[in-house]
């Protein structure tokens, strides 16, 4: 079901907008004492307090907060005060961290890091690992996140000279817990386990905190749960939901375990237990104002009514989703402005804060999923106007949701582009400084040095190819959007839309309707196809399908269409460039077919030879030198890029490619030597 897809994706997802004043990863402190206070402070006192404001509005208010740590900085600077520069630059790690300016963070982390390994400052140097680690956490780099993760971990179990470790038993806990949740997510689910069932009894043997105890208890089961081991995962569930406690992050948990527990127990076929403990959580959930697990567990409901056909009850489910999502948009918030501020609803913002743009993407996704439901029961009611609306919110909300998924991963790339720079940087300075002092101690030894050298120049290169791999597939990406822009025709779309207003006006809702669908989903599938590389030979076809079906209506009689696919190749698993050829088949419509008096054909093939797929556009129109004529006279403003741009596309995945992507057009003659037509050749490498 549509539940199980999101809740693996979401439910162990660490998320905040209202947080603690306190995490056990990173402390704040009362504002009002501080600004008290600052102005008779002077030296490092003051920058000691500057950098306490700064950390305490670091995810309140981020100008204000830059303002403090900007201030701090300077004086530091001034005084030689190391550790407080060290206290700004790690400030301005968590404000970028937080409001989605990951470069910036990771750079202020790594000043931070230099700064309190010249200090030899162990402690604070574990923990900076450890706030670069979860900044690769979301950008979704889980290799870098175990990366640092570990060395965060080993730097924390280090022994000082006295005989003690570096960071306490809870720092350790906090790092294993970080870790653990990656190995989740990138599909290590064993390699989870056993690190939550060992934190689970050292948190147990050392007195941890209720709330600790069932966040890492239900996610046990969580983790049993994604492996199909139910009845451990069950066992798990039951510890969490059995503790006793009255305090509200405590409470929070154990309604998490209870939907995971409802969701195994609709999985066994308990519908009766499963929806029970469903509307326990709900009704739990909406008591507190936390409104966004309240949506999920009514979203829940509804898609479980819906597909055992009580629909009035899924539409009563759905629509009181629609009541809590609507609140939380007209709020900006995911809870009502009474709930508790210094609670842990998820779970793990209780050792750190996440990102707002985390949230939205989540709160969107419930959206869909609301949205989705109200306009597959009017549908299957007949209530037509009432489909289109929710129809139309959910398309909104798919477009929506990948606007945000765009924006990430655009953030994503660039972000992984400037973490090599850095790691860069720091190589090479590592390798001039341990040369430099090589030098010093052992100048007779110039063979060894010359080899420092070409190690050197070695990683140089390394980096700089990496780094123009990294570069050409920005460029790909970009070359995508364009492409994608040049595609969204705006002729094309307005008279697509014409002809859906015109179908309501004249009150034909059913046409408006498919109209309507046909019309977002090539829209839809031009938006996917524009942020992927290669995509399936059955999602392009099905995008040329939709374009021509929809062109026919705009120019009806103009043409009839034909696609054909050699019957060696597997639309489902044979993968080509995205959107190489709608372009042509556009181009076959608009400047071939769309000037002729007669009826015309548009044909296109897809065969396999030699291990190349044949892509054959073939239009019977007037010609690229008619239709050059007649765009001259009749639409002097108009300019298509679309096969400039494929052109320029296929130049840059050539780069990549042993076997090159060719592009040949030709012009087709009658036996009177008259045009008759173009024929488009592309040949894509078989993969």
């Amino acid at each position: 079901m549509f539940h199980r897809i999101l809740i693996a994706a979401f439910l162990l997802s660490s998320s905040l907008h209202g947080f603690p004043q306190k995490f056990i990863a990173f402390q704040t402190f009362d504002v009002d004492s501080l600004r008290a206070v600052l102005p008779g402070q002077a030296g490092e006192e003051r920058v000691i307090t500057l950098n306490w404001l700064a950390a305490s509005l670091s995810f309140i208010d981020e100008k204000i907060s830059l303002e403090f740590a900007d201030s701090a900085l300077a004086l530091a600077k001034e005084l030689g005060f190391k550790a407080g520069m060290a206290d700004a630059f790690q400030n301005y790690g968590h404000i970028y961290k937080y409001y989605g300016k990951y470069p910036q963070a990771l750079t202020n982390f790594f000043e931070a890091l230099s700064i309190c390994q010249e200090m030899d400052d162990k402690y604070r140097e574990f923990w900076l690992y450890y706030f670069i680690a979860t900044t690769h956490y979301t950008t979704n780099n889980k290799e870098k996140t175990i990366e640092y993760g570990n060395i965060a971990l080993d730097k924390c179990q280090e022994r000082l000279p006295g005989g003690a470790m570096v960071g306490s038993l809870k720092d350790q806990v906090i790092i294993k817990l970080g870790l653990a949740q990656t190995y989740t997510e990138m599909g290590s689910v064993e390699e989870s386990l056993k690190i939550r069932r060992e934190t689970l009894s050292v948190m147990k043997a050392n007195h941890f905190s209720n709330t600790e105890i069932l966040l890492t208890a239900w996610t046990i089961g969580a983790d049993y749960y994604g492996l199909g081991i139910l009845d451990s995962a069950r066992a798990y569930f039951q510890v969490a939901i059995s503790m006793s406690t009255d305090e509200i992050s405590s409470q929070a948990q154990k309604y998490r375990a209870l939907m995971w527990l409802a969701d195994l127990q609709d999985t066994e076929g308990k519908t009766d237990s499963a929806i029970a403990n469903m509307e326990s959580a709900l009704k739990w959930y909406d008591e507190k104002g936390i409104m966004i697990w309240a949506v999920y567990a009514s979203n829940y409901l509804g898609n479980f009514y819906y597909y055992t056909n009580k629909l009035h009850l899924a539409e009563y489910s759905f629509k009181t989703s629609e009541k809590l999502f609507n609140e939380m948009l007209a709020r900006n918030s995911f809870y009502r402005s009474d709930v508790p501020q210094n609670a842990a609803f998820y779970g793990f913002e209780l050792y750190f804060p996440v990102p707002p743009r985390i949230l939205k993407e989540l709160m969107w996704n419930w959206g869909e999923w609301l949205y989705k439901g109200l306009y597959l029961i009017n549908e299957k009611e007949n209530r037509t106007r009432e489909a289109l609306k929710y129809h139309i919110l959910f398309k909104n909300a798919v477009d929506t949701l990948n606007n945000i998924r765009q924006n990430r991963e655009t953030i994503e790339i660039q972000t992984r582009y400037e973490l090599e720079q850095k790691e860069l940087q720091i190589g090479l300075l590592s390798e001039e400084n341990a040369f430099k002092s090589y030098k010093l101690r052992q100048s007779r030894i110039i063979l060894l040095g010359l080899a420092g050298l070409i190690t050197l120049v070695i990683l140089l290169a390394i980096a700089l190819i990496r780094q123009g791999r990294l570069r050409e597939k920005q460029n790909s990406l970009i070359l995508q959007q364009k492409l994608f822009r040049a595609q969204m025709n705006p002729h094309f779309i307005f008279n697509s839309l014409s002809s859906i207003h015109h179908y309501m006006i004249n009150e034909k809702p059913a046409k408006a309707a498919s109209y309507l669908s046909k019309f977002s989903k090539l829209i839809r599938n031009i938006l996917q196809g524009s942020t992927e590389e290669y995509i399936s030979l059955s999602n392009e076809i099905g995008i040329i399908e939709n374009y021509l079906e929809l062109q026919i209506l705009r120019f009806p009689g103009k043409f009839d269409f034909k696609i054909e696919v050699d019957e060696a190749l597997d639309p489902d698993h044979t993968c080509i460039p995205s959107m190489i050829t709608q372009p042509f088949v556009e181009n076959a419509i608009e400047h071939g077919l769309r000037y002729k008096e007669q009826r015309g054909m548009v044909k296109v093939s897809f065969t396999l030879k030699d291990d190349m797929i044949n892509i054959v556009v073939e239009d019977e129109g007037i010609g690229r030198k008619k239709a050059g004529e007649l765009k001259s006279e009749r639409d002097k403003d108009h300019h298509s890029l679309a096969t400039s741009l494929i052109q320029d596309r296929i130049r840059a995945l050539n780069r990549t490619l042993k076997k090159k992507i060719t592009l040949d057009i030709l012009d087709l003659s009658n036996d009177r030597g008259e045009p008759a037509g173009t024929r488009v050749i592309i040949e894509v490498p078989f993969r």
